[in-house]
């Protein structure tokens, strides 16, 4: 259909897994760090060219985030 969504989300560069489940029917999990530069994401820019951050105030501390745009499927956001 080519609807152009928008998701929110977090991407973690640690933290992911692939499990396998073994004749005895443990899991097994092996983690991989993400490369970023081999998956489809890019900084975020604002109209100055300038990366995305954002501050959130958590619990009386300062919380800053890096916003990704990760492409997936056909549809390009402008």
């Amino acid at each position: 259909m080519g609807l152009p969504f928008i998701g929110v989300g977090f991407l973690y560069s640690g933290g992911y897994f692939t499990q396998r489940i073994t004749g005895d029917g443990r899991q097994d999990a092996f983690y991989s760090k993400i490369k970023f530069d081999e998956v489809p994401t890019t900084a975020a820019r604002n109209s100055n060219g300038e990366e995305v951050i954002v501050k959130v105030d958590l619990s009386g501390r300062a919380v800053y985030a890096k916003i990704w745009k990760v492409q997936v499927g056909r549809i390009r956001s402008s």
